[in-house]
């Protein structure tokens, strides 16, 4: 894996995920659901990029929500060699980005 490819791949789709509602987040957490984005870098090299939503304090409810985003390329060999990159940020219920 292209270390820093893979980095500008998911800091991109970061920012598009910081532009989406608390809603959509909410949903996500409570369905424990796992939104997957196949991406091609501009040198064509493919990337999976899973993302998935969790309360920031499993304790409260409609409270501040934690996304996390993981990129690799999904060959089983990369894992060997690297842990796959992590990127997160945590959005309030008013829409707001609180921490990153």
């Amino acid at each position: 894996m292209d270390k820093l490819e893979a980095i500008k791949m998911l800091d991109h789709q970061m920012s598009e995920l910081k532009r989406l509602p608390y809603a959509t987040f909410e949903r996500w957490q409570q369905r424990r659901h796992v939104e997957v984005y196949d991406v091609a870098s501009a040198t064509g090299k493919h990337y999976k990029i899973e993302v998935q939503a969790v309360l920031e304090d499993s304790n409260k409810v409609n409270d501040n929500i934690k996304v996390i985003a993981m990129i690799d390329d999904s060959h089983l060999h990369s894992l060997t060699k690297s842990f796959p990159m992590l990127r997160q940020f945590v959005i309030a219920p008013n829409n707001s980005i609180v921490s990153e």
